[in-house]
């Protein structure tokens, strides 16, 4: 199986962090592309998607994604996964800075890649443009156990 971990509690992102800022002029279309490395077959990774956005658009809506994960076998799996924008949800870390609001939302914890070892690709899209038009851009960030 791709994954074989749950959604996971709240923890600090430390391994590794990129974030893209969203091209003004492509905000419904644009695809964010990251790349993880776990090269450590026996180790566990959770993964943490961030999100910059107005601080308008933070009123208990949610921001659907779609995510695509390739493994370095080749494996894909693609999965639809709707984010809440709120302040009051568990394990979601939200900065507030003006006009602006940075959420960190946790997304896979305990991922062991086993023999499927080396660099991961995770595609992300908004999905609606709605959201996508109060996003400035996403991150992913990783951790090791």
């Amino acid at each position: 199986a791709l994954f074989c971990c749950l959604l996971c509690s709240c923890r600090k992102p430390v391994e590794r962090f990129e974030f893209q800022y969203t091209p003004a002029h492509m905000a419904d279309t644009f695809v964010f592309r990251y790349e993880m490395l776990l090269d450590e077959p026996q180790t566990s990774y959770s993964t943490y998607i961030a999100c910059r956005c107005k601080a308008s658009a933070i009123n208990g809506n949610r921001v659907p994604l779609l995510i695509s994960v390739t493994s370095p076998s080749g494996e894909k799996a693609l999965e639809r996964v709707d984010f809440p924008l709120t302040e009051k949800c568990e394990g979601v870390e939200v900065k507030r800075s003006g006009s602006l609001v940075d959420i960190v939302w946790p997304y896979r914890e305990h991922i062991v890649p086993g023999t499927d070892t080396g660099t991961w690709v995770l595609m992300i899209k908004p999905l609606e443009k709605s959201a996508a038009d109060n996003i400035y851009g996403i991150g992913l960030s990783y951790e090791r156990h």
